[in-house]
């Protein structure tokens, strides 16, 4: 069941839910309200567990009574339909799910990580607003109490996608040219499929879903991270973003790193980095938690029992 992703992780007193999602349960017994219950990790697209290792370590030391949760993706993944991708994410939704007063804090990398937050909110408010047919879509939001969002979101630019296109490609030298050599065709017929196909353009798609107050609760903190260096996601692309949020209503703090690549920020200050992690979730234990009752499935019923 762990699949080509999880073997490594294993050992790390990770527990496999499905091929893409490890749950490891809390390090400590004590009980700390001030901290976060569940921390979901959504890794960039065709990130290993060995490149994830460094966040989880981080995690364990700051808040070893918290469980994690690391959901990861691969390019091929990343393509398929809506209702495929929320459906692979059925093990987060029931380990949010059986919590019944939930702190959680997610921490999304690059814009692969970003669309598995999206696909995550909308499966949640689906399979909620299935079994509770008199709550209104409005209070049907997936229950984050802050977000940090690494590296992301950018916008889909041709030669940011070639460029994440290569980082997905095997280590072995034969293979990596192969592969590169078909990367300008593969992404403009992606491209040009989009447009003859009148669908939009899921990276944008992504970007709104994210200032979508439907989906997202605008008072949940969210601090962006990123760079003017970051190759493959245009720190324009994100400044834009952060406005839109600010716009849209919602908690924005944003922390620029000078000379950092993408999603490497915590290489170049790694005491910065987790400053700003903890910064964002003691903004939110300031304000406190919902008041309001989360809309939780009854007992027995498994969110994709039947189709979505």
């Amino acid at each position: 069941m762990a699949g080509i992703h999880g073997k490594a992780l294993l050992s790390d007193n990770f527990a496999s839910l499905s091929s893409n999602v490890f749950l490891r349960e809390p390090l400590s017994t004590t009980t700390d309200r001030l901290a976060p219950s569940t921390i979901i990790v959504l890794g960039w697209l065709n990130a290993l567990p060995r490149h994830l290792r460094k966040y989880i370590a981080g995690y364990n030391s700051m808040y070893p009574t918290a469980r994690v949760i690391l959901v990861l993706t691969t390019s091929r993944e990343a393509i398929q339909s809506d209702v495929v991708q929320q459906a692979r994410l059925e093990r987060v939704l029931e380990a949010v799910l059986s919590e019944t007063e939930p702190r959680i804090l997610v921490h999304c990398f690059s814009n692969g990580g970003a669309a598995q937050l999206c696909h995550l909110a909308r499966a949640y408010k689906h399979v909620v607003g299935k079994a509770h047919a008199s709550v209104t879509a409005s209070d049907v939001l997936l229950p984050i109490n802050a977000t940090i969002m690494d590296s992301c979101p950018g916008k889909s630019r041709f030669q940011q996608g070639i460029r994440a296109y290569k980082t997905g490609l095997p280590a072995n030298p034969i293979l990596h040219a192969l592969g590169s050599l078909a990367a300008y065709p593969t992404v403009a017929v992606a491209g040009l499929v989009l447009v003859v196909s009148g669908h939009r353009d899921p990276i944008e798609r992504m970007r709104g879903d994210l200032v979508d107050v439907a989906l997202f609760e605008k008072d949940a903190p969210r601090c962006y991270i990123f760079s003017k260096t970051d190759k493959l996601v245009d720190f324009g692309d994100v400044e834009t973003h952060i406005r839109e949020a600010t716009g849209s209503g919602f908690k924005v703090r944003s922390e620029i790193f000078e000379g950092s690549a993408h999603v490497s920020h915590i290489v170049k200050d790694e005491k910065r980095y987790w400053e700003a992690v903890q910064n964002t979730w003691e903004s939110r234990v300031k304000k406190g938690w919902r008041t309001s009752a989360e809309p939780l499935l009854p007992p027995g019923i498994r969110p994709y029992s039947s189709k979505l």
